[in-house]
């Protein structure tokens, strides 16, 4: 059995009330212990995620900005393969151009030239139509002593250089220069013919001009 405790022993009223303040000023002083500990904590916490949000978002960052100079690099090239190839294409159409344009110009010249060669042809030709019409419009004595026979019925071709005049008898040489020879005497041209037959003498030089042909 528990004694019973000697009323003198037990504490007074002053010192109970001293000793609840103290335990209720140390539970105080630990609540605010733990609650420093605790803002502390949690101040260290916050600061800790601040650091990791400003890291990540420094890395955002950074990786938008790498993906963003990587877009840029692509667009760049893309707009430069863009840029040669237009180029190119620009360059080909321009080769076309000028090849199909000196082409042209190389099938015209060869027209032209055609043409003014067909022009010299042509004018080749007609200077030669007139030549030979002057030609044909401008007999020889022959042709034209010939005319005359085939006109007229007063002379008779005998078929050896000579024609005879159907209405005095008399024959004359077609050709009043071909050379003749009189009595031994050399070859002599430009004799003047005379007539033969009856009332004709012989052959004999022309004192005069040579002359040639006949009148009606």
């Amino acid at each position: 059995m528990r004694g019973k405790r000697d009323p003198a022993d037990r504490p007074d009223v002053a010192t109970v009330l001293a000793r609840f303040q103290e335990i209720q000023k140390f539970r105080i002083n630990a609540k605010k212990r733990q609650a420093e500990k605790e803002k502390k904590c949690q101040a260290e916490i916050a600061q800790q995620k601040a650091e990791e949000e400003k890291q990540r978002q420094a890395e955002i960052a950074q990786r938008k900005a790498e993906e963003e100079k990587q877009r840029q690099a692509q667009i760049t090239q893309q707009k430069a393969e863009e840029e040669k190839q237009r180029q190119a294409e620009i360059a080909q159409r321009k080769a076309q151009e000028e090849k199909k344009r000196q082409a042209e110009m190389a099938r015209q010249k060869a027209e032209e030239e055609k043409q003014r060669q067909a022009e010299i042809e042509m004018a080749r030709q007609k200077a030669e139509e007139e030549k030979r019409r002057q030609n044909d419009n401008k007999p020889s004595f022959l042709k034209k002593v010939a005319a005359h026979l085939k006109l007229t019925n007063r002379y008779t071709d005998n078929g050896n250089g000579t024609v005879t005049d159907n209405r005095t008898g008399l024959s004359w040489l077609k050709n009043a220069l071909v050379p003749t020879r009189r009595r031994g005497n050399p070859v002599r041209t430009h004799q003047r013919p005379v007539f033969s037959g009856s009332h004709a003498p012989a052959w004999e030089p022309s004192r005069d001009a040579p002359a040639s042909g006949f009148t009606n």
